[in-house]
């Protein structure tokens, strides 16, 4: 699986393409994975907002906290 890693311009630097990048890649997939009931405020968020508004194709969000809690629940010897 290949993996990108986008870095986000601290306060006194030039902007950088990492948020645009991200948001072309979020948007370009049907379904992704959000925990739903968690709410994001700040700048970054913002910006977010901003840039995902502006695209006409927008992935459908899928509430992951049931299979996330599932995962990291207890496990007893046989699920190992």
């Amino acid at each position: 699986v290949p993996v990108e890693i986008l870095v986000q311009a601290k306060v006194k630097e030039p902007p950088s393409d990492a948020l645009p990048k991200f948001v072309e890649a979020y948007t370009s997939f049907k379904h992704i994975g959000s925990l739903m009931k968690e709410a994001c405020t700040g700048k970054l968020m913002t910006e977010w907002e901003q840039g995902v508004s502006k695209t006409d194709k927008k992935p459908e969000l899928v509430d992951m906290a049931p299979a996330l809690s599932a995962f990291m629940a207890v496990k007893d010897k046989e699920e190992m």
